[in-house]
């Protein structure tokens, strides 16, 4: 073996070991909830377009969760799963929502609880992109909407997009994480039980 490949060989094993043990101490030391936070809020602060409460899709994580796993907040292990609980940036309820009309609208109907795993929901059906298109461009959309959501609005809304089988199952939540508050209590569970594990 040729001495500069000696060279490399040493020098990549130095780096791995360097690497290794940066590992190791960011495991031994993750960030605590504040932090977590902070890292969160700067990446969609970074965007000029979201305010706080906005729809957030998988593109808009992405740079968080590098973020974090960099900083030992233990996700690699589940990384494209949780990836795959957020909306995609190419789906119809997302394209809407970033429209000027769809910002406006968003900006009225985020204070409804849940109102965005509903709206998702709607997405699904064609009946349902239709209705929310309406909503959008309609002045009282956002009041519309309100009554939707309510117990008999959602039995209505059910039976009217009966005929598809996924709006038969209107009022089943996704599952999905749609904003900032959200993702923040899916990453509550993670970073204590890491605390709990240096314990």
């Amino acid at each position: 073996m040729s001495k500069s490949a000696i060279f490399r060989l040493a020098a990549a094993v130095i780096l791995l070991a360097s690497l290794a043990g940066t590992e190791r101490r960011l495991a031994a030391n993750p960030p605590n909830m504040t932090e977590v936070r902070a890292v969160v809020e700067k990446h969609l602060r970074a965007n000029a377009e979201y305010a706080p409460g906005d729809l957030i899709s998988r593109q808009d994580v992405e740079p968080i969760f590098d973020e974090l796993i960099a900083m030992g907040v233990p996700l690699s292990a589940g990384q494209e799963e949780l990836y795959d609980d957020f909306v995609p940036d190419n789906s119809h309820l997302v394209r809407l929502l970033r429209t000027p009309l769809g910002r406006v609208f968003m900006q009225k109907v985020k204070p409804i609880p849940r109102v965005y795993d509903r709206l998702e929901r709607l997405s699904w059906n064609p009946k349902g992109r239709e209705l929310i298109e309406q909503l959008i461009e309609d002045p009282q959309g956002p009041a519309i909407l309100q009554v939707m959501l309510e117990p008999a609005g959602k039995a209505a809304t059910a039976k009217y997009l009966n005929d598809d089988p996924s709006g038969k199952n209107f009022s089943i939540p996704t599952g999905h994480v749609h904003s900032a508050n959200e993702l923040l209590k899916r990453l509550e569970s993670v970073v204590p039980s890491q605390k709990k594990k240096k314990k």
